[in-house]
């Protein structure tokens, strides 16, 4: 009897929903609180490129990470050297000297060598990088007749960003760019478990607290030619609960990365990713080679918050999506074969 009432009260602590409402917002529900509103606002557009009304490659999506470490001879972790930050637009394929068009009536506030922004009407602005610019600052343009400039030979795509009041907008959510179709679904490649410090634990023998991460991807729609073709993109929603062996739920739903409307700050990079996480570099010729591949591991469990569960079987279940409701759920059994001190679980 002692026992069974140590279990309940250990599963409590973990799974019951008083447990969540004491604790602070998570990044996802701050950031549709500051953003939601004003980026779910109806105001579709064409592409910026030639022809206006046709789906073009991107090969990049909105929150991939861009990881520019100092040094990257091996496995990346969030104490490597560099810089990190969640990718604020789609990049768009194209060749060299491509045309791209403004995609709003409005006036140019900027025009550097590598970044043009058009100022719209209703507060939205739309960057575009890595163009030969066309158009100078206070020119007026109008929506897919004023060429804003060319793609650069040496990158081969335009940088998209949409800003309305200050929040980076995610292009290729319903009610955005269009017409956007995507005929592929993300997937989950892999759930680890882990150790606090980062060490491989065997998820049959879990005798240690342990944290959850998740190896996903997506592949853009339609395929992308030349170097990156087949490189993957991230999926736009992660999420993961956790379920005991006769169905109780230990850990409700959770939300490890909504990259559908907006993104968060990148101070929460290492929040949201997790180590041995990095970019595509296919132009680049990298030892090993399996780096020029892009790998996105997903934090489920906040970074310092190990799960600690009484002895037992377990099940986790990850599910990822896209903006168009493309999924794939999977799920993997978990053994704990002894005890820690129960904790209650915060959100991320």
């Amino acid at each position: 009897m002692r026992r069974l009432l140590a279990v309940t009260l250990a599963l409590s602590a973990l799974g019951a929903p008083a447990a969540y409402g004491q604790t602070a917002p998570s990044i996802w529900q701050q950031l549709d609180q500051r953003c939601g509103r004003v980026a779910r606002a109806f105001e579709p557009y064409h592409w910026p490129v030639a022809p206006f009304t046709v789906q073009h490659p991107v090969r990049a999506f909105f929150g991939d990470p861009r990881t520019f470490y100092s040094e990257l001879s091996g496995a990346p972790t969030p104490s490597t050297p560099g810089l990190f930050s969640f990718h604020n637009g789609i990049d768009i394929y194209g060749r060299g000297g491509t045309k791209v068009y403004a995609l709003v009536d409005g006036h140019v506030i900027r025009a550097t060598v590598d970044e043009i922004i058009v100022q719209g009407p209703n507060g939205r602005r739309f960057q575009y990088w890595h163009l030969l610019p066309k158009v100078s600052v206070g020119e007026h343009v109008a929506a897919y007749h004023t060429v804003v400039g060319v793609m650069r030979p040496s990158f081969g795509h335009v940088h998209l960003t949409e800003m309305r009041s200050g929040c980076a907008v995610n292009p290729l959510m319903p009610g955005h760019l269009w017409p956007y179709h995507d005929h592929n679904r993300p997937f989950v490649l892999a759930v680890y478990t882990t150790s606090r410090e980062g060490a491989s634990l065997n998820p049959q023998h879990l005798r240690r607290p342990f944290e959850l991460t998740t190896w996903a991807e997506d592949l853009p729609w339609p395929a992308v030619p030349g170097l990156w073709h087949g490189m993957p993109v991230t999926p736009a929603l992660v999420q993961w609960r956790l379920t005991a062996a006769d169905g109780r739920v230990v850990v409700p739903e959770r939300t490890a990365a909504d990259f559908r409307v907006s993104i968060p700050p990148n101070k929460d990079f290492w929040t949201v990713y997790a180590a041995d996480t990095h970019e595509n570099f296919p132009e680049l010729p990298l030892k090993p080679e399996s780096l020029e591949r892009g790998r996105y591991i997903f934090r489920l469990t906040p970074p310092g918050h190990p799960l600690r569960l009484p002895p037992g079987s377990y099940t986790v279940t990850v599910t990822v999506s896209d903006t168009r409701g493309n999924s794939d759920t999977v799920s993997r059994p978990l053994v704990v074969s002894s005890s820690f001190p129960a904790a209650a679980f915060p959100r991320a």
